[in-house]
């Protein structure tokens, strides 16, 4: 097992955020936050996050919307007009792919999400390190008379 990557530094956080997670490129799935401008705790706390939002894989989603899609098939084929013209094995067919493709594009969506909070983490977390950057000491301010 890789050992997880620590990012304790704004450059690290930029690299982190650059890469698209779970790539051949990024084969580290875990990472370890020591930001100094962060508590230990919240360090943690965003490490558990991070790394929650790198593994997800949308299963909760595509189960969601197969369960949901088979719930709806099943009744609207029993109510509606159009389930009397098919046979019980055609609605048997009907119901499988229904539910297969809903679980498919559920698990796409799950995963779109959790990619999209991890984007969402990982920008807040540099605009939060950009605001605690010190300044150049060789730049003194300008002041005009």
């Amino acid at each position: 097992m890789a050992a997880p990557r620590i990012v304790d530094s704004r450059e690290a956080l930029a690299a982190l955020a650059a890469r698209w997670p779970g790539s051949p490129a990024d084969p580290a799935p875990k990472v370890r936050f020591a930001l100094p401008q962060l508590s230990g705790e919240e360090n943690e706390r965003l490490g558990r996050r991070c790394n929650r939002l790198l593994v997800a894989c949308g299963c909760g989603a595509g189960a969601a919307t197969a369960i949901a899609a088979a719930g709806i098939y099943a009744m609207a084929a029993s109510q509606l007009v159009w389930g009397e013209a098919y046979t019980p094995w055609e609605h048997i067919g009907l119901g499988a792919m229904a539910f297969f493709f809903c679980g498919l594009a559920g698990k796409l969506i799950g995963l779109g999400i959790s990619r999209y909070r991890l984007r969402s983490l990982l920008r807040h977390l540099l605009r939060q390190t950009d605001e605690h950057r010190p300044t150049a000491s060789h730049d003194p301010p300008r002041v005009r008379p």
